[in-house]
């Protein structure tokens, strides 16, 4: 593990999640607009919106954050706020299935329970390690990753042809 990397400032991890919020529910907004998901009175009945919202969240989640997250270790969160990802032993790039890995506890819950008490608790309890030295959270330390403070890598640009 490299030395010279520091932990990211708690601060920073926290806006750089309300930025990716923010971002990932803008686009689940759109993509229920233009794909009529909660048009009709039976949608709203039982389970169905719930499951229906969450499988929107997670598809924007990975519309969003994809590509950065697998080219970089960041969210568009991180980049904005130059903190990334890294896998704990090498400072390595982390797998994509790591990020399946730290998404679990939240998503069982959100998926099993639909119950936004659960998910809070759940939410709080994954939050509560990172007041301490190591500043990581327990998603974290299932995944054996830790969030650095990190430049922005520049994004690749397009070559101009003939000159």
């Amino acid at each position: 593990m490299s030395t010279c990397l520091q932990p990211a400032a708690r601060w920073r991890r926290l806006c750089a999640a309300a930025i990716d919020f923010v971002a990932v529910l803008l686009l689940a907004l759109l993509l229920a607009l233009v794909t009529g998901a909660f048009e009709h009175h039976e949608d709203w009945v039982g389970v169905r919106p719930q499951v229906r919202a969450l499988g929107l969240a997670l598809l924007s989640y990975l519309l969003v954050n994809v590509y950065f997250l697998s080219a970089a270790g960041q969210t568009l969160g991180k980049r904005f706020l130059q903190i990334s990802m890294l896998a704990r032993a090498d400072d390595s790039v982390v797998a994509l299935w790591r990020y399946a890995l730290r998404a679990l506890p939240l998503c069982a819950v959100a998926g099993i329970f639909i119950d936004p008490l659960a998910f809070g608790v759940v939410f709080l309890l994954d939050l509560l390690p990172i007041l301490g030295p190591r500043r990581r959270c327990l998603h974290d330390y299932l995944a054996d990753t830790r969030v650095v403070r990190v430049g922005v890598p520049p994004l690749p640009r397009a070559s101009k042809a003939g000159g």
